[in-house]
């Protein structure tokens, strides 16, 4: 089982290797490919029982709460809809930041 730490450290881990590439699909990254969710954010929830994230999503969306209609639709409309890769790459580097941010929240919380 991932901690929370864990998670979110995988997950920024899979943006920066996106970033790195943009033309790489997030459901590509090597780690993610043997779990049930391609989000580790996701994965975390789904291992403590609570399901996908939604409301209880590791990072702090702009949206409030779930990655769809966050940051992440970005990513998805620049790489799947428009194929714009740098604009691909500038979010997937904001998901880079809301993993930095939650890591930081996690320090101050004293969390695993």
């Amino acid at each position: 089982m991932l901690t929370k730490r864990e998670a979110i450290t995988k997950c920024k881990e899979q943006w920066l290797w996106v970033a790195e590439d943009p033309t790489r699909d997030k459901e590509d990254y090597p780690p993610a490919k043997y779990m049930k969710c391609s989000c580790f954010c996701c994965q975390y929830n789904v291992e403590n029982a609570s399901n996908f994230c939604g409301k209880n999503c590791l990072l702090d969306w702009r949206n409030g709460g779930y990655c769809v209609l966050g940051e992440y639709d970005d990513w998805r409309d620049a790489f799947y809809i428009d194929n714009d890769y740098p604009a691909t790459k500038a979010a997937a580097l904001s998901i880079v930041a809301l993993c930095d941010k939650a890591l930081i929240e996690l320090d101050k919380e004293g969390g695993k």
